[in-house]
C-alpha cells in the first residue's frame, strides 16, 4: 500500500503543479542552507515535485523498479525508504547550490542504488547483484547515448 501511495503523491503533486499551476516546487523544493522549520518539510518532500513530463517520467520509470528492491528484499522497507528520503534530502540541503531550489527524486534514486550496492558488498546480500547490475548497465547507456553522443564520434557498446 505504501508503495502505491508514494507514486500517487508524485502524480498528484505533478498535476497540482502543472495543471492547476500551484507552485509546489518553490514550496516543497529544497532551499539549501535555509534555516527554517519549512526546511525539514522540504527535505522530506522534495522527491515528490517534478518540473515537467520528461523529469517525471525519467524519475518514476527508474523508481518503479528501484522501490521494489527494499519492498521485496527487506523486512522494514518503509523505514529504509523514509531514511533514504531524509538522508538524500539532507545532503542536498547541505551540498546543494545556494540561491536555487532542488526538486525531484534523483537523490532518492541514487540513495536506493547506493543502499543496494552497499548491501551487496557489506552484508553479502547477493540477491542485490541483479538489480545493481541492471541499474549499472542502464546508467551506462544513459551516459553513452544521452550525454556524450556527438557527431563524428563512434562509441562501441558492449
Amino acid at each position: 500500500v505504501a508503495y502505491l501511495v508514494f507514486f500517487a503523491i508524485i502524480f498528484l503533486f505533478f498535476l497540482l503543479n502543472n495543471i492547476l499551476f500551484i507552485p509546489l516546487g518553490s514550496i516543497f523544493g529544497i532551499h539549501p542552507r535555509d534555516f527554517s522549520l519549512m526546511s525539514i518539510i522540504q527535505i522530506m518532500m522534495s522527491w515528490s515535485v517534478h518540473g515537467n513530463w520528461q523529469h517525471l517520467i525519467g524519475n518514476v520509470s527508474i523508481l518503479i523498479f528501484l522501490m521494489f528492491i527494499p519492498y521485496f528484499f527487506e523486512k522494514h522497507p518503509n523505514k529504509i525508504i523514509l531514511s533514504l528520503i531524509f538522508l538524500s534530502g539532507l545532503l542536498t540541503w547541505i551540498l546543494g547550490s545556494s540561491n536555487s531550489v532542488h526538486i525531484g527524486a534523483s537523490g532518492l534514486i541514487f540513495s536506493i542504488f547506493g543502499y543496494s550496492f552497499s548491501s551487496l558488498l557489506i552484508n553479502k546480500k547477493f540477491i542485490y547483484l541483479i538489480p545493481v547490475s541492471l541499474l549499472s548497465y542502464f546508467y551506462y547507456q544513459v551516459i553513452i547515448k544521452g550525454l556524450i553522443p556527438q557527431e563524428n564520434i563512434l562509441f562501441l557498446l558492449f
